[in-house]
Parts: C-alpha cells; structure tokens; sequence
C-alpha cells in the first residue's frame, strides 16, 4: 500500500489522521514540524503528504514550496484551519493538489486520498505534440530535446491543451481540470496567471515561439509551429 507521511503538530488530530488511514490499509509516517518534514521527505519520500500550514520550524508554506522544487510530482493535500478563499488558493497557486480545511470529516478526508492516488499524475502516459514532450510522471516538458521544469498545475493545464491541440476550451474547463475538487472555490482568474506563468516559463526556453494563445471571450487553446 502507498506510505503517507502526515505533517501536523497537533496530537488530537494526527492521532486521527493516523488512526484513519491506517484502518483503510495505508502505511503512515508522522512528522510534528515543518523542519523534520522536510530532512523526512529528503531521506525517504512518501506517495502522498498531508500538511498542515500552521506549523513549527518550517512554515508550511514554505515547505511546500521547496517540495514543488525538489519533488514537483508528489502529491500534498493541505490541511488547515485556514479555510479562507485567499488561503486555498494561496496553497493551490503554489503546487498542492487538495486543500480540506478543519475541522473535517473523516469520510471526505480519506475520500480526498483515494481520488487523488488515483488521479496523480504518474499514472498519465507521455504526451508528444510536434516540438513538445510531456512526462507527467516527472512533472517535466521537453521542447525540441531541452527540458523545463514545471509544477503540478502547470503540467496539468498542459496536458489538457496538448490532448486537444488547436481545439479552444474554456477557462471553466482549464479550471475544472486543473483544480478539480477545488474548482468551485476558484475564479477564471487563477488560470489566467496560470497561463501568465506558464508562458514565461515557455518564452525562455523557446522565446521566438507562442505556443499557448488566448481565443478573447472563450478561453485558450494550444498551436503548434507549422
């Protein structure tokens, strides 16, 4: 069974946690402040990482971000008190892939689990388009052979426009497909400054290029060198 590793400082609720998603069968590691998190996750990285924001040593926060950079495919659910539009959205820009805010129900809590292991991104083939090589597994786009690092939504927003070349969707469904479960908290804004930093990442690699083009009204669609 994947290994869990539960970042949270307070005992009443990882005792739950613990208590709830080894009864459904998952192996549970538990770390009780950000700093030891982080040494934890270098030394042995989990399948999926519960976190909660407000922590000792390491904000949470900031332990996210360095996961994004080291370890930009592995799955974290949020889990925090701070249950604010700005809060979730805040965790979600900066790479996590749920946000369940306390106090919670058990129920959904290990049903956010088990949908996110079974829609994580090393499940989803490569995809190649022209010039373009995506490997969701490793969070990473090759464009003519260089690679560019990406994070989880980034990777996300690609796939969806890379398996429907030259088609436009809509924000709602970039959105949708994105952000998922957290769709409804979210505005068309976060993915357009989705695609704003997506397409800088992209106009340093291939500055002469304009791969992902906005159709006014509507939404994006991705276009291809001829």
């Amino acid at each position: 069974m994947p290994r869990i590793l539960i970042v949270e400082d307070d005992a009443s609720i990882s005792d739950v946690l613990l208590f709830v998603l080894r009864n459904a069968g998952y192996r549970c590691d538990l770390a009780e402040d950000g700093s030891k998190a982080w040494l934890f996750i270098q030394e042995q990285p989990p399948d999926l990482i519960v976190l909660d924001l407000g922590l000792p040593g390491l904000p949470g926060l900031e332990l996210l971000r360095n996961l994004r950079k080291s370890f930009p495919h592995l799955p974290v659910i949020i889990l925090s008190a701070r249950d604010a539009v700005s809060d979730r959205v805040c965790g979600l820009e900066l790479g996590a892939d749920d946000y369940v805010g306390k106090p919670f129900s058990n129920a959904e809590l290990l049903a956010r689990v088990q949908g996110l292991f079974r829609r994580c991104p090393q499940q989803h083939p490569e995809i190649r388009r022209g010039p373009l090589r995506l490997l969701p597994e490793h969070c990473e786009l090759q464009i003519d052979g260089e690679s560019l690092q990406l994070n989880l939504q980034e990777t996300r927003l690609l796939e969806q426009l890379l398996g429907g070349t030259g088609r436009c969707f809509s924000r709602n469904q970039l959105l949708n497909s994105v952000y998922q479960e957290e769709a409804p908290a979210l505005s068309d804004r976060s993915i357009d400054q989705l695609v704003t930093r997506l397409r800088r990442k992209l106009k340093r690699r291939s500055p002469n290029q304009e791969f992902i083009h906005t159709v006014y009204g509507v939404g994006y669609r991705l276009e291809l060198p001829s």
